[in-house]
């Protein structure tokens, strides 16, 4: 990034404009397609990253849990909550989310005592799948 400043009328141009450009993609591929345009792959992971750190401290998993499975360390964990502690926005859409996942997570489990091995005209290998798939988001927690 560039050491000179940028005057405030344009950060928020800037921010019109990636609004214009972003925030009115109604479609997933599209919106996905666009990202792929716009940023380079490390700007999506480094902003992938940030996301999922901030969901998974809203879900209210542990550090090292966090460490583990998105490969940062325990400061850019404690950067995110600060930023998260300070956000109101971010805190309405992540409750959003969760409120959706535990729809999902409702859902999975109903799914899960029906769909098993041995269920009648059932598929034992995609049911043992299945249920691995469920267990393994268990204990990760999301």
């Amino acid at each position: 990034m560039s050491k000179y400043t940028v005057k405030l009328e344009v950060t928020e141009k800037m921010s019109e404009l990636l609004f214009e450009l972003l925030g009115r993609i109604n479609d997933r591929e599209k919106f996905i397609a666009t990202l792929h345009d716009m940023l380079s792959p490390i700007e999506r992971l480094m902003l992938g990253k940030r996301l999922l750190i901030m969901y998974m401290v809203f879900l209210g998993i542990d550090y090292d849990t966090i460490v583990n499975v998105v490969k940062v360390s325990r400061a850019t964990i404690a950067k995110h909550v600060f930023l998260l502690e300070r956000s109101s926005q971010i805190k309405i859409n992540l409750r959003s989310i969760t409120t959706k996942g535990k729809f999902h997570l409702i859902i999975n489990e109903m799914l899960k005592s029906f769909i098993k091995p041995g269920f009648v005209r059932g598929n034992w290998k995609s049911a043992k799948k299945f249920q691995s798939k469920i267990r393994e988001r268990q204990q990760r927690g999301f």
